[in-house]
């Protein structure tokens, strides 16, 4: 992001017209730099790489970031794709 906004959670949308690049898990990490990433903000399984329906992560508080790195394992090819990631404030 531009500049650090305060959030509750992240929505993440799959891609819709095909399953290349789906995956099953995901964790989460928020930082005000590129360097301090700190703990895991969260971990979400997304019930199957079929799966087209949305998926929300939501912190325990509101918190301020302007960096959000995100971490996949258990993909079907050697990338992946979302539709869409928004910040829910």
């Amino acid at each position: 992001m531009k500049k650090a906004k305060t959030f509750r959670g992240i929505r993440f949308i799959p891609s819709q017209d095909k399953v290349d690049g789906r995956f099953n898990n995901y964790t989460i990490y928020c930082s005000n730099d590129k360097s301090n990433w700190g703990q895991v903000k969260g971990t979400v399984n997304w019930w199957g790489a079929t799966n087209k329906m949305p998926k929300e992560m939501w912190f325990k508080t509101p918190s301020t970031y302007r960096y959000i790195r995100f971490i996949t394992s258990h993909i079907q090819q050697d990338f992946i794709s979302l539709a869409e990631i928004d910040i829910i404030e």
